[in-house]
């Protein structure tokens, strides 16, 4: 068995499939920085205890991304493009992350401007998951305990 480097990761040129991991691979799932969705393969589907929540077929993730235009496209207006691009990145940041840097031009202008400007007008209406630390006026005098949370 080959022993782990001092991050806790196994050397590389290793042919092991799976990092070891101090989360669960439900966890895994559930974030997005970790989650490969479909494209776990089996073994890494045996290894994490995720075999059974996640559909039988692996995808790899050029599959991924073909499918993720073929949603982006779906949606005539930039708006729903932000709000599907944003949960992307939420559920799969490596996914997003190729996809965005593939599409750089078509795609730029869907996270930041001007689409992200009507995102903030529209915040309320989009809201999905928390993402980032909110600190209002009504929190003077205790911002400190806000950021505490952090």
């Amino acid at each position: 068995m080959a022993s782990f480097d001092r991050l806790g990761q196994y050397p590389q040129g290793s042919t092991l499939p799976v990092s070891p991991a101090t989360i669960s691979g439900l966890d895994q799932l559930r974030d997005g920085r970790l989650n490969k969705e479909m494209a776990f393969s089996i073994e890494e589907r045996q290894s994490l205890g995720i075999h059974g929540l996640l559909p039988p077929r692996v995808k790899t993730q050029d599959e991924q991304v073909k499918h993720a235009l073929a949603n982006i496209e779906r949606f005539s207006d930039d708006l729903n493009k932000y709000i599907y691009l944003m949960g992307l990145q939420e559920r799969n940041e490596k996914l997003f992350y190729r996809v965005m840097a593939e599409n750089v031009e078509a795609f730029m202008p869907l996270v930041y401007t001007p689409t992200v400007g009507l995102a903030c007008q529209k915040y309320g209406l989009i809201f999905q998951k928390p993402r980032g630390l909110f600190i209002s006026i009504h929190d003077a005098g205790h911002v400190y305990d806000v950021l505490k949370n952090w």
